[in-house]
């Protein structure tokens, strides 16, 4: 039997099942003296670098926090309070 480990180059996740999404990403210096640099990355890798998008797993949903308000936000709020009442 033989079992193919998908490898990310960059974090090294490793996955056996064909579940991990890996895209090849190149590097190419502009004076092309060097060679090419190849390399396989996850999605999460490519989004921490701001490459591409997540897409949400609809089994395993992102939980998104919501930022606390600043100072300004509050101070805003109370004002409206006190003009209101």
């Amino acid at each position: 039997m033989k079992i193919t480990t998908y490898i990310c180059d960059n974090c090294k996740t490793q996955d056996t099942t064909n579940k991990i999404d890996l895209i090849t990403v190149k590097i190419v210096l502009f004076d092309h003296s060097s060679p090419v640099r190849q390399s396989q990355w996850c999605r999460r890798c490519l989004a921490s670098y701001g490459l591409v998008g997540i897409q949400e797993d609809p089994k395993n949903p992102v939980i998104k926090i919501e930022p606390s308000p600043t100072l300004e936000d509050l101070i805003r709020e109370i004002i409206r309070e006190e003009i209101q009442s």
